[in-house]
């Protein structure tokens, strides 16, 4: 999805949209697992309850983070010499978001709203590209995080008997 252009075709949108959805799936399943094997029965609800908020937190810093990132990529390639011959007003609301620059462009005559609902695409699109850029490198830098803390040791002889190893020390 960070390589979407303006001019990107519907398919490959879904297409991308497909995979996103089926990568979140396979993943939620097992790591709600994992986080219900960690607690005791009894403690279910607790476990449960983390889950719940971690995921929520982390969706909602998530989408703050990312769009921070859209909206300041997307104000700073508005190009300034396509909002200058606008009023003042038209120009500060048209730098802000993709919708009021649409919306002024769908005002403005001929060529001008032409030229500024293609730069504004433009500076939507390269926000977009960048945001889902960091994702990227936050989730395989998580990855890479996650399989090498994941990594369980091999189980020895003695915890497999469930014999600490310390009494077998002593027994022998």
């Amino acid at each position: 999805m960070a390589t979407v252009e303006a001019d990107t075709p519907y398919l490959i949108i879904a297409i991308s949209l497909v995979l996103l959805g089926a990568g979140m799936g396979i993943t939620i399943a097992p790591a709600t697992g994992s986080i219900m094997e960690a607690v005791p029965l009894n403690k279910a609800g607790v476990g449960s309850a983390v889950n719940d908020t971690s995921r929520e937190v982390g969706g909602a810093l998530g989408i703050a983070v990312l769009g921070s990132i859209a909206n300041s990529v997307y104000r700073s390639d508005i190009d300034s010499r396509v909002l200058q011959p606008l009023p003042d007003e038209a120009g500060e609301a048209a730098g802000e978001s993709i919708g009021a620059a649409i919306a002024i462009s769908e005002e403005l005559p001929g060529k001008a709203g032409e030229l500024l609902a293609s730069e504004a695409g433009d500076a939507f699109t390269s926000g977009f590209s960048t945001s889902l850029t960091a994702a990227a490198v936050v989730a395989a830098i998580s990855g890479i995080v996650v399989f090498v803390a994941g990594q369980r040791r091999a189980p020895t002889p003695a915890a497999d008997a469930g014999v600490s190893p310390s009494t077998t020390e002593e027994a022998t």
